[in-house]
């Protein structure tokens, strides 16, 4: 019965809603299938650059790229008399030894010198004893305007009536 057109040759509203869902659910599905394709492409593209960058970065050193941490040294060892420290130093990765010292403080131009800084001694305030709960009222004098009586008989007035 719901797969009948309308007598006048045009779809009945179900139909066109029905082709309507069809047609966004599909859109729907290819546009998350173009997603995940792209989302594994750039993957992909990480991965075959950080292959690339591990294996020319051994041959070429920095080509105007500017590392920073700690440098990752993969040196063959090829037999346990062979002098892997000399070989390390003379890679050029590492930083020479005065830069490393005057990072630590320690080279020849010493520690940074901190920025300057002010003090100053402020005393700590006496202790002051609590007053008399009447000595208080004493120090002021409470004036009470006359008019403010005279509308509070008026509003007591009003609310007896």
């Amino acid at each position: 019965e719901d797969q009948r057109q309308a007598p006048s040759g045009r779809k009945g509203r179900k139909d066109r809603e029905r082709e309507r869902q069809e047609r966004l659910e599909k859109e729907r599905a290819e546009k998350e299938r173009l997603e995940k394709e792209k989302a594994e492409k750039e993957r992909l593209e990480k991965l075959k650059a950080m292959e690339d960058s591990r294996t020319t970065g051994q041959e070429v050193e920095g080509e105007g790229v500017d590392t920073v941490g700690v440098p990752c040294l993969e040196i063959q060892v090829l037999s346990s008399e062979d002098s892997s420290g000399k070989r390390i130093l003379e890679s050029g990765k590492l930083p020479p030894v005065e830069q490393i010292l005057d990072g630590l403080g320690l080279g020849p131009s010493g520690p940074p010198i901190p920025p300057t800084a002010f003090f100053s001694v402020i005393p700590y305030p006496e202790k002051r004893l609590l007053p008399v709960p009447g000595e208080a009222l004493k120090l002021f004098t409470f004036i009470a305007p006359e008019d403010t009586t005279a509308s509070e008989d008026d509003k007591k007035d009003a609310e007896l009536t």
